[in-house]
């Protein structure tokens, strides 16, 4: 199935500039399509970079939305990362990082993470400071 090329690019565009906060389908839609026309295309784009490993979808935290945020290589589908639930932000570990984590979580816990979706929820440093002062 072939798909609008400029919507494609707006969509990666939009999620690209969005950095390490991710997107929910609301928010997407909102932005691309304010007056409503064309929101099953964007789902439709959403599903089929997700499947292609262009962007991530991600459980928001509370359990009733998704977080799309533009992945920069496949690479970063190989380590864990973190998302602040105050801000949103998501933070990358690096590959050697979590594969130590991993390694010690399944020895510890004879439990094997599946490292391409493992997300780990908590606060930043950042808000974790707005906290203390």
């Amino acid at each position: 199935m072939t798909y609008d090329t400029g919507r494609e690019a707006a969509l990666l565009s939009l999620l690209r500039e969005s950095g390490e906060h991710g997107l929910t389908l609301r928010d997407i839609s909102d932005r691309l399509t304010p007056d409503g026309k064309g929101k099953s295309t964007i789902f439709r784009l959403l599903a089929a970079l997700t499947e292609r490993g262009a962007i991530r979808k991600l459980p928001s935290g509370d359990g009733r939305h998704f977080i799309y945020q533009y992945t920069e290589s496949e690479h970063c589908h190989h380590h864990l990362h973190l998302k602040c639930m105050r801000c949103g932000r998501f933070i990358h570990l690096t590959e050697q990082l979590s594969d130590q984590l991993c390694e010690a979580l399944c020895r510890e816990s004879h439990f094997s993470l599946d490292g391409e979706r493992s997300l780990l929820f908590g606060r930043c440093e950042a808000c974790l400071g707005g906290e203390n002062a």
